[in-house]
C-alpha cells in the first residue's frame, strides 16, 4: 500500500500526483505540524487521481490503515457537478459462493448458495433484462409525497452476464444507466431461483411486463453486492 507518510514519501506522492494532474498542489500544515496537500480538480481529474493514487494500490495490499488518518486532499469539482445525477452508467457486481460448505473468509463478500446452480439457466436468465424496461417488479417503489407524480422506474440495462470464476465462485455483472432501490439484489435473487430450477428463464419477461413486485423472487442478501464502476462525461 502506498502510504505517502513522512517527508521522503511526500516526494513520491508529489511525483505520482503530478503525473496525473500536471500541476503542483498547495502545501498545508495542521496544528500538530503534520503536512497535507490540497488541489483543485475537474471531475474527471478527481476520478483519475483517486484511481491512480489510491484505488489501484489498494487492489494489491493494505498494510497501513494510518494513511486514512494522515493523508488528506480536497477535491473541488465543477460547481454544478453531481456524482449521482451526472453519471452516464453504473456497473455492479454480485458474487455467489456456490459450494456445499460455506467459506468463513468469504462470508462478508459473497452469498453462499449450497444447492448446485445450473450455469446454462443462469446465462439464459440474463437475456430478458437487456434493454430498456420498467423494473417495477424488481424495485422497492420510492415514497411518494401527496400530489407528487410517481417516480419512473424505467431503466436501460446495457450488460447482464454471469461469469464462472472457478473455485465455486459465480459473478453477475450488470450495468445500467441507473438503478432503483433493491434492483440488483432482486434481479440476482430471481436469477438464482432460475438457476435452482424453481423458475424457468421464460418466466422472467412476463414478470418484467407485469410490473408487480410480488411476482419476483427472493431479494439476495447485501453481502455479495459491490458497486464496481461509474462512468461520467469526459
Amino acid at each position: 500500500f502506498r502510504s505517502y507518510l513522512g517527508v521522503a514519501a511526500m516526494y513520491e506522492y508529489e511525483r505520482d500526483k503530478a503525473a496525473v494532474l500536471g500541476q503542483p498542489s498547495i502545501e498545508h500544515k495542521d496544528g500538530r505540524g503534520n503536512l497535507y496537500y490540497s488541489f483543485s480538480l475537474k471531475p474527471e481529474q478527481g476520478i483519475e487521481l483517486i484511481s491512480t493514487l489510491f484505488i489501484q494500490p489498494l487492489l494489491f495490499d493494505i498494510s497501513d490503515y494510518r494513511v486514512l488518518e494522515q493523508m488528506s486532499f480536497r477535491v473541488k469539482p465543477g460547481k454544478h457537478f453531481s456524482a449521482r445525477f451526472d453519471a452516464l452508467w453504473r456497473h455492479y457486481r454480485y458474487t455467489v459462493l456456490n459450494s456445499a460448505a460455506p467459506n468463513p473468509f468469504l462470508r462478508h463478500t459473497t452469498w453462499h448458495v449450497p444447492q448446485r446452480l445450473d450455469r446454462d439457466r443462469l446465462a439464459l436468465a440474463c437475456d430478458p433484462f437487456i434493454g430498456e424496461h420498467d423494473f417495477s417488479s424488481f424495485c422497492r417503489r420510492p415514497k411518494q409525497e401527496p400530489g407528487e407524480a410517481p417516480a419512473s422506474l424505467r431503466r436501460n440495462v446495457m450488460i447482464a452476464r454471469w461469469t464462472d470464476l472457478g473455485d465455486d465462485l459465480l459473478r453477475l455483472d450488470i450495468r445500467a444507466n441507473a438503478f432503483c432501490h433493491n434492483m440488483v439484489r432482486s434481479i440476482t435473487g430471481t436469477m438464482v431461483d432460475v438457476g435452482l430450477g424453481r423458475r424457468s428463464p421464460g418466466e422472467l419477461l412476463g414478470i418484467l411486463r407485469a410490473k408487480d413486485r410480488s411476482l419476483a423472487g427472493q431479494v439476495a442478501p447485501p453481502e455479495g453486492l459491490c458497486l464496481w464502476e461509474v462512468a461520467y462525461p469526459a
